[in-house]
Order: structure tokens, then C-alpha cells, then sequence
């Protein structure tokens, strides 16, 4: 059994409102051949009006472990947090590229960690986009575990 665990850190030109943002995170569970978990209220959606903190969540137990999706609209872009946990195997370029496509992300910054038997980071990089949507590698890290700056 795998325990993979993707982060994402993006900015984009959309915002999402809460029936997108859960339409959206059903839409990747799908994409990954994953399954919602059958309980009351799943997902969870919380559009947050806290000034300075506004912004959607949307939390769902899946079968194979949870995927959540914060986002916080500003006046020049949306940032989003993304984040996917499940001990079944997936491709999180499968879940980048739809992000990407979906929420017109221009920046991505990312990592993947193995959680089979430790904390182990298998990858971690940070992409732009072209101009048609698709991801691209960025020349910067978006990981820094060395304390080296």
C-alpha cells in the first residue's frame, strides 16, 4: 500500500465560488479514480466572510484518504492551497494539469511526499504555465530542506 501526500501552493486568474470549488474537487477525485466517501454532509463546503480571511474550503473524505481545497480571492489573484492525501497509488501530474487547466493557475508550486514508511519527499518543484494553460518547470526550487536558504 502506497501513502503518497501532494501539496499544492498556486496562484490563478479564477475564483471559485463554493458550488465551483466543490464541483472542482469532485471533479479531481474523479479524474483519479478515487471515491468520495459515503457520509453525511461529504463534502464539506465553508465559504469563510471572516475579514482578511475570506475565501472557500471544501474538505472531502475519500475512500482512500482526504482532498482539500482552500482558496482567497485578492484583487489581482486567487490563491489556492491544495491538498491530497491517499494510501492508493495516483499521478500528481494528473492532478497539477487539471488544477492548472480548471483554475487558470499561473504559478504552482508543489511537493510530493511518500508516506509509506517515513516522511520522504519524492519531489518538489515549482512551475509556470504557457500560454496555453500548460504547466512549466520554473528555474527556482520550491523546496528548500536544507536551511541554506
Amino acid at each position: 500500500m502506497k501513502h503518497q501526500h501532494l501539496i499544492v501552493r498556486a496562484q490563478g486568474r479564477n475564483d471559485v465560488n463554493p458550488l465551483q470549488a466543490e464541483y472542482l474537487v469532485r471533479e479531481i477525485i474523479r479524474e483519479i479514480a478515487m471515491h468520495i466517501a459515503d457520509v453525511p454532509g461529504n463534502p464539506v463546503v465553508y465559504d469563510c466572510a471572516i475579514p482578511g480571511n475570506e475565501g472557500v474550503t471544501v474538505a472531502a473524505v475519500i475512500e482512500e484518504s482526504h482532498c482539500v481545497l482552500h482558496s482567497w480571492p485578492g484583487p489581482a489573484m486567487t490563491l489556492y492551497q491544495f491538498d491530497l492525501y491517499s494510501c492508493a497509488d495516483f499521478n500528481p501530474l494528473t492532478v497539477i494539469r487539471f488544477l492548472a487547466r480548471t483554475l487558470d493557475l499561473y504559478e504552482i508550486d508543489g511537493m510530493l511526499i511518500d508516506r509509506t514508511e517515513t516522511l520522504k519527499l519524492v519531489g518538489g518543484h515549482s512551475v509556470d504555465t504557457d500560454a496555453r494553460g500548460r504547466p512549466v518547470p520554473k528555474t527556482r526550487p520550491c523546496l528548500n530542506i536544507s536551511g541554506n536558504g
